[in-house]
């Protein structure tokens, strides 16, 4: 049994698989990207320390901020607040205040 397809239906259909043969891999590494070296933990912030840097609990589990990391807020960075952690090539990236809502 054989199919055929019109001119227009045979255009459209190598056109798609075009798009998606160029487009496909490049979603698909910018996934894999962004995967490989970010690690993140959303939880309620428990302990900090006076300034940025130093050892911040979140969400029972212990991170040591920098210099370099950078704080983020929307709200408070305060004891009792949700809190995400970003971790980037093993060091604390980004520290941001979240919405309540995303620790419950």
């Amino acid at each position: 049994m054989s199919v055929r397809y019109s001119k227009s239906a045979t255009w459209a259909l190598g056109a798609v698989a075009a798009l998606v043969g160029i487009a496909g891999p490049l979603i698909m590494a910018g996934e894999a990207s962004a995967k490989a070296g970010d690690v993140t933990s959303v939880g309620i912030l428990s302990a900090r320390p006076a300034a940025a840097a130093g050892t911040w609990t979140v969400g029972g589990m212990n991170f040591t901020a920098t210099s370099a990391t950078e704080l983020r807020t929307n709200a408070s960075l305060t004891v009792g607040s949700c809190a995400k952690v970003k971790i980037r090539a093993g060091a604390v990236h980004e520290i941001d205040s979240q919405p309540m809502a995303d620790c419950r």
